[in-house]
């Protein structure tokens, strides 16, 4: 579940999923904020693989994040860095983990794209900003 065989989670920090019933592995860790008390305010990850879309997601929707950025491409110097996650506008996909993704708007700028994403099962509705850095 690593993009990188030599850059691993550290278990100190990791990020630990919660449900499902493979492992509670995912490579991501998180980062602290400015202020005390904030150890858990951000979290950095890899971009996922094609068969780790679903555990991202369901690190998303355990983790209430509610704005991811995206800071590489999903190809570069011929290279995949970050098999593509979100689904296209108006669009939706049915994760393996019972939750649902749906793009509800997107907005292309010069150096930038904005998704308006929503995450959501049968119970609740979560709203994800997901900004994808062009430049």
């Amino acid at each position: 579940k690593n993009r990188y065989e030599n850059v691993l989670a550290p278990d100190h920090s990791r990020v630990k999923l919660r449900v499902g019933n493979e492992t509670d592995y995912i490579n991501a860790n998180y980062l602290s904020g400015l202020v005390a008390g904030s150890e858990k305010c951000y979290i950095a990850t890899q971009g996922p693989l094609d068969n780790t879309i679903a555990d991202f997601w369901r690190m998303v929707w355990e983790q209430n994040v509610s704005v991811i950025v995206m800071l590489t491409h999903e190809f570069e110097n011929g290279r995949s860095k970050c098999f593509k996650y979100w689904v296209e506008k108006s669009e939706f996909v049915d994760l393996q983990n019972g939750i649902k993704l749906l793009n509800r708007d997107e907005s292309l700028g010069t150096e930038m794209i904005t998704r308006e994403l929503e995450l959501s099962d049968s119970m609740q509705t979560k709203k994800i900003t997901l900004i994808q850095y062009l430049a």
